[in-house]
């Protein structure tokens, strides 16, 4: 059974087990029998009473730092969802719904982190929120100016130039121990990159036009 299953619509027999089940994931809908459900969900058997499921969602791609992550959370059929943060290694709650059902948070980040949903010895997947440095530039005299939060001293921006529809490279420049940078530039539309590291995803910075 594809995961995660997004979906899932029991028909049971005169004995009260499933005789099938229509299980829907990314990939679509697909009826399978009880003994395929069992199975694929690890059941010991297919006397199913109740349906219970938890689920979190977000918007696609890193958070800038600092800024806020939006999180919906979905506890169906079950009571007293927690849903927690791994800081420091430690799971911690930071929101909790006792009579189940959807709720949403938000949290700002100033690191990568991850999330989960669980209700009692029902835990559901880790939901991990990777976060992207924050690149700002603006206008300089002869180039341009920037900033990077958070700041990591000695860390490399590379200045990209656009031609045509392709970014290239224009220079490259060092992180202060404020994180602040500048590069001296011909007229042209650029934008600063910092690479991934330390956890961190990929940083780009808006464009902008000199000259």
């Amino acid at each position: 059974i594809p995961s995660p299953v997004v979906g899932l619509q029991l028909v049971k027999g005169l004995s009260g087990r499933v005789r099938s089940a229509t299980v829907t994931s990314a990939a679509g809908p697909r009826t399978v029998t009880g003994g395929v459900l069992r199975s694929g969900l690890g059941l010991r058997s297919t006397w199913i009473t109740s349906l219970a499921s938890l689920s979190l969602a977000r918007s696609a791609g890193p958070v800038l730092y600092g800024r806020a992550v939006a999180l919906r959370a979905d506890a169906k059929g079950v009571r007293n969802a927690v849903l927690a943060q791994r800081v420091d290694g430690v799971w911690s709650q930071v929101a909790g719904r006792p009579s189940g059902g959807a709720f949403a948070f938000s949290a700002k980040l100033s690191a990568p982190t991850s999330f989960r949903l669980s209700a009692g010895a029902i835990v559901g997947p880790i939901m991990k929120v990777p976060v992207a440095p924050l690149v700002r530039i603006s206008p300089l005299d002869g180039g341009l100016a920037g900033t990077v939060l958070p700041a990591t001293p000695g860390a490399v921006v590379e200045v990209q130039q656009l031609d045509g529809v392709e970014w290239l490279p224009a220079g490259e420049a060092m992180l202060d121990e404020v994180g602040a940078f500048t590069a001296g530039l011909e007229p042209g539309t650029y934008r600063a990159r910092i690479a991934p590291a330390a956890g961190f995803a990929e940083g780009l910075s808006p464009q902008l036009r000199i000259g």
